[in-house]
């Protein structure tokens, strides 16, 4: 069983990336200066994000990891 804590960062993960692909279908053109100022915030801040979401899904798995292992040794 997966943890709630893990689907939640997942879904916030997925919403990102949803919201990340949609700025570069609808948003503003990158050919003027704001869109393309626009669109590299959006990618500055969608590699934080996931930076951020894989660092915490890693301390999951890990936590997880530990949390079975000593589990099995009892």
């Amino acid at each position: 069983a997966v943890p709630g804590h893990v689907t939640r960062l997942l879904a916030l993960l997925t919403a990102a990336l949803a919201a990340y692909a949609a700025i570069l279908e609808w948003g503003p053109d990158p050919s003027s200066a704001y869109g393309l100022h626009f669109q590299v915030v959006a990618q500055k801040a969608i590699a934080c994000v996931a930076v951020s979401m894989f660092l915490a899904l890693s301390g999951a798995i890990r936590r997880g990891a530990a949390n079975a292992a000593h589990s099995a040794a009892m």
